[in-house]
């Protein structure tokens, strides 16, 4: 698939709770809760608002005890249809 739009977050694993999830890469000013609900939706849903995920890339890079990098890549259709399911349905993620 081309034209992917290339992010990467930290996802914050570890119990104290002053730690968060932050952007490391983000070119495209995508926002880390974005970032992070095309993570989390893609995992789990083939589909949203009718845009097929297929091809979303999601790689979790080895990290340490206290969290890891995502790698999180989607064409601007697939980034367009999760935005639109998050202001849909704010529960969710």
């Amino acid at each position: 698939m081309s034209n992917l739009k290339h992010a990467r977050y930290w996802k914050y694993d570890g119990s104290h709770h002053a730690g968060r999830d932050c952007e490391r890469y983000d070119p495209h000013e995508l926002g880390l809760e974005l970032l992070g609900a095309m993570a989390y939706i893609s995992e789990r849903e083939y589909q949203i608002c009718g845009v097929s995920l297929d091809g979303v890339v999601i790689a979790h890079h080895k990290g340490d005890d206290f969290g890891h990098q995502v790698h999180v890549a989607a064409t601007d259709k697939q980034w367009a249809a999760v935005r639109q399911f998050m202001a849909e349905n704010p529960e969710y993620c």
